[in-house]
């Protein structure tokens, strides 16, 4: 009996011991495969064969440490090895495409943080171009329209597109050139004139009461003189027809963004032109472009966008949710909303979309339902109230990495208030470098004027405004990023003056705001906007460098080779 007593304890300790070594070696072998799993995914995948080899140039990565590479090698849709040209060709095997550089440049693919696609390729497509230049005066823009009028029946309408602070006709002199046609033109994504037979086809007069937000100017005996600022909405204005959306589109898409090099566009539409991106998509005619579009309320719904619980980031990364956006005010010198009275005014004090108190409801539901925000505010008092918004739901739903933005903002008048409430909520700040192309010396003559894109300010605060072109068809050269590039270093406008030249930025900094802070402002810093391993291979091939050339030959600088998910999608002839 002893015996069996002490057998049963002994395989009872060896089975003890037994099961304490399988323990032992299942814990060992997890963290081992752990480990060998890390150590495979951080060490470059020498048995991999790349797609794509680019090789023999300058490759700016824009990563962190600002690194400067001979090579890069693709696997599939993703960077797998960054680095000198030894270290890329374990990674060449047949089969491999192999681009050879020949001491071209090559960087992350641009993004284009704030713009809007289908009103790009309706301005593109459908508008008649009057912009000056390149035309030279207001007579220039009568001919043109007068051709055109010609050319149509009478009671057709006529639809130019003009860009800011041109030389344009009055409505007394569309009248006389055009009196049977009505006729609208556009100089910017707020303001157009009209001729007296476009109103009255609208039925517009002088009891027709300003729209929320928007104005429409009238001459001493109360009359409208044709000029709507932000009260476009008013004019019986036919559109582009779906059909024609899904023509336009694909092509505005390649001429204006992937062939400058542009790879992704955060792009505000209406709901006929996320309808028709989607319907491009799912035709697979939808160009190699990757889209985040964006809902501006007034065109959309908040709570019905809420009722259907998507939010910011649902979708691939081709076509995925962006912002809410709030259109607030409107532009300096006319309809942005101020403490002061406008320039020239003594009782403007610019237009507000709705109350703060609606702007708080707005902003709070839909923060709280994971959506990220962009306001559009101009002036000084829709920022503030903006920020007193943003500030109310995050008190109520605090959320660490909101992202929200505020569009515009430092294009005019950047208090240092403004600016401390902005760092310690969170918000980024969203202006255009491109647009002071198009200040005029009458803005920057003016007594106690603000402070015009205060890029370095911003900068040296420790904000990475994202870089964009928010054309809206008025400045579709400014698709290109060089343009932007040329604006924040040189700081010139179109008539010759410099603004506000110590706001200058440096070229690196101009090249991180059309990639990585692009990315970042979109939450898309971990797949894009710098070319390291396992981002999105996303390229474009410089014809020169641009962190070499002098300022003054940015705008010379072409994108050879637009690249996408590994394929080159643009190449220049």
């Amino acid at each position: 009996m002893r015996n069996l007593v002490n057998e049963t304890m002994n395989l009872h300790g060896k089975l003890t011991f037994l099961c304490l070594i399988d323990s032992f070696m299942t814990r060992l072998l997890t963290k081992l495969s752990g480990f060998f799993l890390a150590t495979f995914l951080v060490m470059p995948a020498f048995s991999q064969q790349a797609d794509l080899v680019l090789r023999g140039g300058k490759i700016i990565t824009v990563d962190d440490s600002n690194t400067i590479a001979e090579a890069i090698a693709v696997v599939g849709n993703r960077i797998a090895e960054v680095g000198s040209i030894e270290s890329i060709e374990p990674y060449i095997r047949p089969g491999t495409q192999v681009v050879d550089l020949d001491g071209a440049t090559l960087l992350p693919g641009f993004i284009d943080a704030h713009n809007h696609v289908e009103g790009s390729a309706t301005g593109q497509f459908f508008r008649l171009p009057v912009s000056v230049p390149p035309l030279e005066t207001a007579g220039d823009v009568l001919e043109k329209i007068r051709q055109r009028a010609n050319e149509l029946e009478p009671g057709t309408w006529i639809e130019g597109q003009g860009t800011y602070y041109q030389p344009m006709p009055t409505r007394e002199e569309l009248d006389m050139v055009v009196p049977d046609h009505p006729v609208v033109i556009r100089w910017s994504a707020h303001d157009v004139i009209a001729n007296s037979k476009a109103m009255k086809m609208s039925g517009i007069d002088r009891n027709t009461p300003d729209p929320a937000g928007g104005h429409i100017e009238r001459g001493p005996d109360g009359e409208p003189t044709g000029v709507f600022r932000d009260a476009r909405q008013l004019l019986d204005l036919p559109e582009a027809s779906y059909e024609d959306k899904l023509r336009a589109i694909p092509l505005t898409l390649r001429e204006l963004w992937l062939e400058n090099g542009v790879t992704s566009v955060y792009t505000m539409d209406t709901p006929e032109g996320v309808n028709a991106l989607q319907e491009l998509r799912r035709r697979g005619e939808l160009p190699p472009v990757r889209l985040s579009m964006s809902f501006v309320l007034g065109r959309f719904d908040l709570d019905a966008l809420i009722s259907t619980g998507i939010h910011t980031g649902f979708g691939d990364e081709w076509l995925k949710i962006g912002a809410i956006k709030v259109l607030f005010d409107g532009v300096w010198g006319t309809t942005a909303a101020t403490y002061k009275p406008h320039y020239g005014t003594t009782d403007n004090y610019g237009n507000l979309s709705r109350t703060g108190e609606q702007l708080v409801e707005e902003v709070m539901k839909a923060h709280a339902a994971g959506w990220q925000i962009w306001i559009h505010c101009n002036g000084p008092r829709a920022q503030n109230l903006a920020l007193d918004a943003f500030e109310a739901a995050l008190e109520r739903y605090p959320r660490h990495d909101h992202r929200h933005r505020i569009e515009h903002f430092a294009n005019f008048v950047v208090e240092d208030k403004i600016l401390d409430r902005m760092e310690q909520l969170g918000v980024i700040p969203v202006p255009q470098a491109s647009f002071i192309w198009r200040t005029t010396d009458e803005l920057l003559h003016q007594e106690g004027r603000p402070r015009l894109y205060t890029l370095r300010t911003l900068i040296e605060r420790g904000f990475r405004p994202p870089g964009n072109a928010d054309s809206v068809g008025t400045q579709p050269f400014s698709i290109n990023p060089m343009f932007s590039f040329t604006r924040a270093i040189l700081r010139t406008s179109k008539f010759g003056s410099e603004v506000d030249p110590d706001e200058a930025i440096s070229i690196m900094d101009a090249i991180r705001m059309h990639t990585i802070w692009a990315a970042r402002s979109g939450f898309e810093e971990d797949i894009k906007g710098s070319l390291e391993r396992g981002k999105l291979a996303d390229m474009v091939v410089l014809s020169k460098d641009p962190l070499s050339v002098a300022p003054e030959e940015l705008m010379s600088i072409k994108a050879t080779m637009t690249i996408v998910g590994g394929r080159i999608v643009f190449k220049r002839n």
